[in-house]
């Protein structure tokens, strides 16, 4: 038995961190990157390294068909797709990269004057509160029952690692081209 309020605020988490949510929290972010940068290029890098994941969620998914587990019924928010991997927990991956990329852009900007140590401790700052955010995200899907472990914890991972396989590649074009 949870304390009313954390269920409240794990049903509040699991809108913010739906489709809907995570489209238009990425849309936000990709907005305010590109007032940072002022560069489209830079803003569509980092919307497809961000969501990079979503290919992999969505076709683990349907390829796994893994059943929400029995809690999670009559919970009223019960989703019609399959339980592995978290959709919720791989959106607050995607939303934690978009601001970590936007964070890192807006420290570059500020400290464009080559203090490498100020733009380090703006990244290892996000890193810590996307962590969070990801962790909270996971632990209410548990906490709704519309989960089960290792479903939250693959995505934690994997995706992640994808959206850095993704960057890294995108890097090593762009360090080509140059």
């Amino acid at each position: 038995t949870w304390p009313e309020w954390l269920r409240d605020c794990s049903a509040i988490l699991a809108y913010m961190f739906s489709t809907v949510g995570c489209v238009a929290l990425v849309a936000m972010l990709a907005v305010a990157d590109h007032r940072i940068t002022r560069d489209a290029r830079i803003v569509g890098r980092d919307v497809i390294v961000s969501v990079a994941p979503i290919v992999y969620v969505t076709g683990v998914k349907w390829l796994v068909k893994r059943p929400r587990p029995i809690t999670s019924e009559g919970s009223g928010l019960l989703p019609g797709d399959p339980s592995f991997p978290s959709g919720h927990t791989a959106a607050a991956v995607i939303v934690a990269t978009m601001l970590l990329l936007t964070m890192r852009n807006l420290a570059h900007k500020r400290f464009s004057d080559g203090r490498t140590d100020s733009v380090r401790l703006v990244v290892c700052r996000t890193i810590i509160g996307a962590v969070a955010l990801v962790v909270v995200v996971a632990c209410s899907r548990l906490l709704l029952g519309l989960h089960y472990p290792t479903d939250v914890v693959v995505s934690a991972v994997v995706c992640p690692l994808i959206s850095y396989a993704v960057w890294c590649v995108w890097d090593l074009r762009d360090k080509e081209r140059r």
